[in-house]
């Protein structure tokens, strides 16, 4: 080891050995501070510890939330289901005669589901028809639902001349219990019979909401 600085030592150069003496040295003191610095890294680590566990906690709810929130979708998607549910009907017809009172030319069923006994409907009707008269007419299309048909739509027509006409028609329907709902195409003209013609055709479409 090197003297203190203007001793003999500190003025005679440093033998094979210093090196190894320094590393020696050097260890030694590692090996003295090693308990004395051990010690104030035990509060980190028990902290980095504690959050350790807080965090897989954590997971641990925040696993089980996720899972709850998939089951309340499922919960709620099953609810919707069974709350509300859909129909439909769509139809047409061709080849069909004329007359002056309201016929059904097209007709379409929903079926009405177990357990629900409300529907809100909807349905619509289209027809065009040659009017064989001698003579002009008029010519009238609606839509029916359960039989009962709103005011008909008319399209003037001269002898011998095609007409296109269509209605549409809503309601709200109570009390159903099982069974089907009917939808109609509705046509009739003013003043004559018009006789079938392949020309002829007529439509009808409609959707159900249905509820409890």
């Amino acid at each position: 080891m090197a003297g203190l600085p203007g001793s003999i030592q500190s003025l005679m150069p440093a033998g094979p050995d210093e090196l190894v003496r320094r590393m020696r040295d050097l260890e030694r003191r590692m090996d003295e501070m090693g308990p004395s610095v051990a010690p104030s890294f035990s509060p980190v680590i028990a902290d980095l510890i504690a959050k350790q566990a807080m965090l897989d906690a954590q997971g641990v709810i925040l696993t089980a939330a996720v899972a709850d929130l998939t089951t309340a979708q499922a919960n709620i998607i099953a609810l919707v289901a069974d709350t509300v549910r859909g129909g439909q009907a769509g139809t047409f017809t061709t080849n069909f005669a004329v007359t002056g009172t309201g016929t059904s030319v097209a007709s379409g069923t929903i079926a009405v589901p177990a357990g629900f006994t409300h529907a809100l409907v909807f349905s619509t009707a289209h027809a065009h028809a040659l009017n064989t008269t001698a003579g002009g007419d008029f010519f009238y299309a609606g839509a029916a639902i359960n039989g009962v048909t709103p005011a008909m739509i008319s399209a003037p027509t001269a002898a011998g001349v095609s007409a296109t006409s269509s209605g549409s028609a809503t309601r709200i329907l109570t009390g159903l219990s099982g069974g089907v709902i009917t939808v109609d195409a509705m046509v009739h003209s003013a003043f004559a019979s018009w006789t079938a013609t392949a020309s002829n055709i007529a439509s009808i479409d409609a959707i159900a909401i249905f509820y409890r």
